[in-house]
């Protein structure tokens, strides 16, 4: 919940919300669609209807790009089956927890390909004050 709180600190501080117009729970609620439902290219988040309801595989049979045009397009990577559902990566470098946290599912052990754990700034002031700017040093760091 530290990271909401810190991106909604954000939002208030530069202006860009109200606290009194966007309470945090509706910011949480916006935050959370963005991130579930938006695909990342180039020139920021796009929501995609259809294709935002297709289901993670760490075996798609399908993946997808942007094209030169900014439209999401989807290809198989192998002829489908008749009725067979077409799967998307949800990204390979992700970590059940990540999955978790923003999808609300987690793959079977053997199909994890990364892990993530949380380092907090009083556990690790040493190796934040070599490699971290000053600001940075305060946060909490998911990895």
């Amino acid at each position: 919940q530290s990271a909401l709180l810190d991106a909604y600190a954000t939002v208030v501080q530069n202006g860009s919300a109200r606290p009194d117009c966007i309470k945090f729970n509706r910011f949480v609620q916006a935050y959370l669609m963005l991130l579930t439902r938006t695909f990342d290219c180039q020139r920021g988040h796009r929501f995609v209807p259809v294709v935002d309801m297709m289901n993670h595989s760490s075996t798609p049979n399908a993946a997808w790009a942007f094209d030169d045009l900014g439209a999401l397009v989807v290809k198989t990577t192998r002829p489908l089956q008749e009725g067979e559902e077409v799967l998307i990566s949800y990204g390979q470098e992700k970590s059940n927890v990540r999955f978790f946290r923003s999808y609300g599912f987690t793959l079977p052990p053997c199909e994890e390909r990364c892990f993530s754990f949380r380092i907090r700034p009083p556990q690790a002031d040493h190796i934040y004050s070599l490699f971290l700017p000053g600001a940075a040093r305060r946060k909490v760091l998911d990895l």
